[in-house]
């Protein structure tokens, strides 16, 4: 299906009167009320003219454009350059008979079934220290494990193929991104190959045609244990509001992390718990908590979007999937202030410089007022690591943990993240920790050998006294 086709398709999935594309705008969807932007980047003045080629290829044979399917739609080209628009209707859209209530689209498909070629490569996701599963067209497949990468002995595959394997769980809102933005992120179940086996999924394009990455999400919440983390990085979600961050690169098990500690929520305290998740990945059975899980592109159109709408749903909690963007944050920021309890992922390499790539997202102008914001509602940042183990492919996490302490609080406030590197040095007794006393940890514990806690370690001589007495030495 093309890109054309695939933005068309949401005028009968999401029972709208019509579709306006206009340069520089996302996709409009036309109601009785008004105009609905997609969740979808702006178009590129050369993506819409390649839309209006079709089009008008289409009236040189016709009055009306038609689509693979047979969906006919009325169709006006107006203006050129930076001001081209298409606006298409449905046929019925000059009716007078009122609209059906508009629906949201489904879901992805709850069970996929796969061809009988790949089965056998989805059963090697079933060993635990397996992360991804890598396909790219004219190769065979990869997996991630221990960090490491390898190819298998299964099928080399082209588009064909992946599509078959992925194409059944996108609907056509997925469909539409995939064409517009070149990715989209989506969850799907693989009933065939490994039944109540889940993935997260991301399709993208490529020079040399389709690639996907897949990780298993699992199938229940962990608790820290067996994350190899402490039972008191709990505390971290008994704050009654204020923000609290969980940090660190890609796949070093932040939303993991973030998982356990919802969970932990879930099973002890009696909140309204409402996350916002790009795509839900880990669903979540109510216990003592209350939790709602909203998606975005199905439930709210971003995150900003969605977090200025949990505020009024009566949350004790709200998980933000990830702090992407300047209106994620300040919403963030707005919802702590007022009360609630704001859990989310940052990619950064330590506390100090979330705290940065937060202020970063603002002019210089409003950063004073953001640091007094971050000051007043900051309550922890946890930032990760994850290390190969003494027995691989096995990996283990190393963590910093930051506790918002008044002083903590007074060095963001007064331009002086920096000094918060030595604030964790000597806040011990506050229930900080140093990068380095969780490797020295690891080490005591034999989870890591001394070279690789070095590897990573910033200061090496606070290492070496905290590890001098560990049988790693």
């Amino acid at each position: 299906m093309g890109a054309l086709d695939s933005l068309l398709g949401l005028i009968d999935s999401q029972r709208a009167r019509g579709l306006v594309i206009a340069v520089g705008e996302p996709p409009q969807l036309v109601f009785e009320d008004g105009r609905r932007p997609l969740s979808m980047p702006a178009l590129a003045e050369e993506q819409v003219e390649t839309f209006a080629r079709e089009v008008r290829a289409a009236l040189a044979t016709g009055t009306r454009y038609e689509t693979n399917n047979g969906r006919a739609f009325e169709v006006s080209v107006d203006g050129a350059g930076p001001s081209l628009c298409l606006s298409f209707a449905t046929a019925t859209a000059t009716a007078t008979a009122p609209r059906a209530a508009r629906v949201e689209p489904p879901p992805a498909h709850s069970g996929l079934a796969i061809d009988s070629r790949l089965v056998d490569l989805f059963g090697a996701l079933q060993d635990v220290h397996v992360s991804d599963l890598l396909l790219s067209s004219g190769l065979p497949p990869r997996l991630r494990s221990g960090g490491e990468i390898r190819a298998l002995d299964g099928p080399i595959l082209d588009d064909a193929d992946i599509l078959a394997l992925l194409a059944p769980a996108l609907d056509d809102l997925s469909r539409a991104q995939l064409a517009a933005r070149g990715s989209v992120d989506r969850t799907v179940e693989l009933s065939d190959a490994a039944p109540g086996l889940r993935f997260r999924i991301n399709l993208f394009q490529q020079d040399r045609g389709l690639a996907a990455a897949l990780r298993p999400i699992r199938r229940t919440a962990p608790r820290l244990a067996e994350l190899n983390l402490p039972d008191d990085l709990y505390e971290l979600v008994a704050y009654p509001n204020g923000l609290v961050l969980v940090t660190g690169a890609a796949g070093s098990g932040k939303s993991t992390t973030l998982i356990a500690l919802t969970e932990h929520l879930n099973r002890t305290a009696t909140r309204h718990i409402v996350t916002l998740e790009d795509p839900i990945e880990y669903r979540y059975t109510p216990r003592r908590s209350l939790i709602h899980q909203r998606e975005l592109g199905r439930h709210v159109e971003d995150f900003a979007g969605g977090l200025r709408s949990a505020l009024r749903e009566s949350p004790d909690v709200i998980l933000v999937g990830e702090m992407r963007d300047r209106e994620t944050i300040a919403a963030a920021l707005t919802a702590a202030e007022t009360g609630h309890l704001v859990l989310s992922t940052l990619h950064s390499a330590n506390p100090w410089m979330a705290i940065d790539r937060m202020l970063d997202a603002f002019p210089g102008r409003q950063q004073p007022q953001i640091r007094a914001q971050l000051a007043g509602v900051l309550r922890a940042i946890l930032s990760q690591h994850l290390l190969v183990s003494t027995m691989p492919p096995l990996r283990v996490p190393a963590y910093e943990k930051l506790i918002v302490t008044a002083a903590a609080a007074n060095q963001i406030r007064d331009d002086k993240v920096h000094q918060l590197s030595s604030t964790i040095q000597t806040g011990r007794e506050d229930g900080m920790v140093p990068l380095e006393a969780s490797l020295a940890e690891l080490v005591r514990r034999r989870c890591i050998d001394l070279p690789t806690a070095r590897a990573l370690a910033r200061d090496r001589q606070l290492l070496a006294e905290l590890a001098r007495n560990s049988p790693g030495e």
